[in-house]
């Protein structure tokens, strides 16, 4: 008691002065993460370490000297075994504030990288216009990553120092030490990157850009302190005993040696982040258990149309189950309420084409086809939820930010006229509701997300892997002379059709592609000197083959039930004569003649008269163009087969220097190369 008395006391001007040099002492143990982990021994690292005992020593002399006592008298506790070791570490933290607010203020830092990576990550996937719930996955995903690489490097530059120490106090030279503690100070970067991984994943991170949260306000809360609690726990413990294990092989000591006193400094450090996680989670537990029902905004923008609009009782309830039905639509909708795209809803009244339902953006209001809804009954119509989904999906395609008042919106008059082309044709509707419902069985639809398309000269984009179909906003964005507008609409509705079709023959290609991988290791893993892939490789490019041409047909067809929308009477032949119509009334009303160029160099009769056969079916004039029959397809030939080529537009697709080489050769013959579209395709 009298070596307590006799301990010097802060001033409060010395306190403020601790709290700053501990907050720079954090930022550069972020900073010097890196350089340890790639290279301990490195100048950068010794830059940063040295700037580590800088900032310690400018520490007040008062805390200073309270800091040594309490390390002495942990030390000593700890020969006694680790759970007096965490005694007697609680007992000097714990009951001195100042040593306990040095692990919080250091640590703070240390919580910015993992929250900022997973920030910018769910921002940057919400604006590619993937859902809440892709962009939370990713955000976590790069909270992981970064907390992986920080806390490595931090473990591997504790361990290396300790580990290089002890082989000098062991007699070895400085090379020799720094060399094998550079071996052995792996280990503990590896166990630093998992727990720090695992713990970006599930703890701080996660409770900050989750969606939907699991549970009671208080059990979600409490968990999700656990969770960070345990986290932080693993990513310092861990590490330290790996090291301890290494250099216990030099100096015969105990795995947990220090172990007691790193528990009780990170259960004090990640006090802010444990409390941080829980509130938030809480936070937003509580938020889904207010108002009437789990999705409080959402919910009041139900309320309302159930009690304003002229929807008949036997709709409403048709909503009600619809969504009941669906949490994940539920949820996604709740997203777009809370974000303000959506701010209510309406039944069409028949004035204007509604097969998919509308979505306005000035006034957040979704309008609903008065076809999905029964006229009694409480059983909904299969329809509905595939509108609903449409227009969740349109209206993140409308505003791809957080909220509806970030920046970065796609203009209305783009939005308008997609929404436009999809109502308008029958058959496009029907296409882009199927690909917007998962099939049975498969929690994931194969068109999820609209985005715009960099590439200008692309007409379109259906990436597989993330279920997006992208338009450049030059194929939607309205065109000043009416004429080229009229083309644009058609231009649009041919090439959504074909990006949904190619969708839609997803999970076939899905198919064909993991067959093609199996074969190929099953022939790469045979006995012949010189393995055959001929058959394998030609079965997988007829696949490839017939979902290109499914897809082009997919867009005639859009094209041309758009047509029939325009001018009932339209058929086939009107289709093939509807250049000429519209030149000799100088107004395109409907409709265009579709050449489809086939070029191949070994033609599979098989499958040519299957694409016979389509092409017959949408009244498109098929041009088959075999190259070991002496047969080219170049700009001279595509002019001279298809007499209109001038007034025409272009959709290409194969390897990329084949159809630059195309639009060229067009170009230099007086074609527009706003008409020319080019598949994003190339042979890898």
């Amino acid at each position: 008691m009298a070596e307590e008395a006799t301990t010097q006391e802060r001033t409060w001007g010395e306190a403020f002065s601790d709290t700053g040099v501990q907050l720079a002492e954090g930022v550069n143990t972020v900073l010097g993460a890196v350089p340890n982990l790639l290279s301990p021994s490195g100048s950068i690292a010794a830059f940063f370490n040295d700037n580590a005992d800088h900032w310690r020593e400018q520490q007040s002399d008062a805390l200073k000297e309270k800091i040594a006592r309490a390390d002495a008298a942990i030390s000593q506790a700890g020969k006694d075994g680790l759970k007096s070791e965490i005694g007697e570490a609680a007992r000097q933290y714990f009951s001195d504030p100042a040593l306990a607010m040095r692990f919080v203020t250091t640590n703070l830092p240390s919580l910015v990288p993992g929250v900022g990576a997973a920030k910018v990550a769910q921002a940057a996937t919400l604006a590619r216009g993937a859902t809440a719930a892709r962009a939370a996955a990713v955000a976590v995903g790069a909270a992981g990553a970064s907390n992986a690489v920080l806390n490595a490097g931090g473990a591997r530059g504790d361990a290396y120092l300790d580990l290089k120490n002890t082989l000098m106090a062991q007699g070895l030279s400085a090379g020799q030490a720094e060399e094998q503690a550079l071996k052995d100070s792996r280990i503990a970067a590896g166990i630093g990157g998992i727990t720090g991984f695992l713990s970006g994943k599930t703890g701080l991170e996660k409770a900050v850009v989750e969606q939907m949260v699991k549970g009671r306000v208080v059990q979600a809360g409490l968990m999700a302190a656990a969770k960070e609690f345990l986290g932080e726990q693993a990513e310092e413990v861990l590490p330290q005993i790996g090291a301890n294990l290494k250099a216990r092989q030099y100096d015969g000591r105990s795995a947990t040696q220090d172990v007691g006193k790193t528990m009780v400094a990170t259960a004090i450090g990640a006090g802010p982040g444990t409390a941080m996680a829980g509130g938030v989670t809480a936070g937003r537990s509580g938020r889904r258990e207010t108002g009437a029902g789990q999705h409080g905004a959402l919910q009041k923008i139900l309320d309302q149309f159930y009690s304003q609009s002229e929807a008949t009782p036997a709709q409403k309830a048709q909503l009600r189950a619809t969504l009941a039905q669906d949490g994940g639509l539920l949820q996604r909708l709740d997203e777009d309420a809370t974000a303000g795209r959506l701010k209510g809803f309406a039944l069409s009244d028949g004035t204007t084409p509604n097969l998919a339902g509308a979505y306005d953006m000035t006034t957040g209001v979704v309008t609903l086809p008065a076809g999905d809804f029964r006229s009694d009954g409480a059983a909904p119509k299969a329809g509905l939820v595939s509108s609903l989904r449409v227009q969740d999906m349109m209206m993140r395609f409308a505003f791809p930010g957080e909220h509806a008042n970030s920046l970065g919106s796609t203009p209305k008059e783009a939005v308008d006229n997609l929404q436009s082309a999809i109502n308008g044709s029958p058959h496009l509707a029907g296409q882009v509701r199927e690909a917007v419902t998962p099939a049975a069985g498969e929690k994931q639809a194969v068109l999820e997300s609209l985005a715009l398309l960099r590439s200008i000269h692309a007409g379109g984009e259906y990436d597989s892997g993330t279920r997006t179909i992208s338009l450049p906003l030059s194929s939607i964005a309205p065109a000043s002379d009416p004429e080229r507008q009229q083309k644009n609409e058609r231009n649009l509705a041919f090439v959504l059709g074909y990006e949904v079709q190619h969708a839609l023959n997803r999970r076939v290609m899905g198919d064909y592609a993991n067959a093609f991988s199996a074969q190929v290791r099953e022939i790469a893993a045979g006995n012949n000197p010189a393995p055959d892939y001929t058959e394998t490789v030609g079965a997988y490019l007829r696949a490839v083959r017939e979902d290109e041409a499914r897809a082009q047909i997919g867009g005639y067809n859009a094209l041309f039930s758009r047509e029939k929308q325009v001018n009932p009477g339209a058929n086939l032949d009107y289709m093939a004569r509807m250049e000429e119509l519209a030149r000799q009334s100088r107004t395109e009303t409907a409709g265009t003649t579709v050449d489809l160029f086939y070029s191949t160099k070994t033609p599979d009769e098989t499958f040519i008269e299957r694409l016979r056969g389509l092409a017959r079916a949408a009244g498109v004039a098929l041009h088959l163009i075999a190259s070991e029959r002496g047969g080219k397809l170049d700009a001279a030939r595509l002019c001279e087969e298809a007499p209109g080529w001038r007034d025409a537009s272009l959709w290409f697709c194969g390897p990329a220097g084949f159809g630059q080489a195309l639009r060229h050769g067009l170009v230099r013959r007086g074609f527009s190369v706003g008409d020319f579209h080019q598949e994003l395709f190339d042979m890898r």
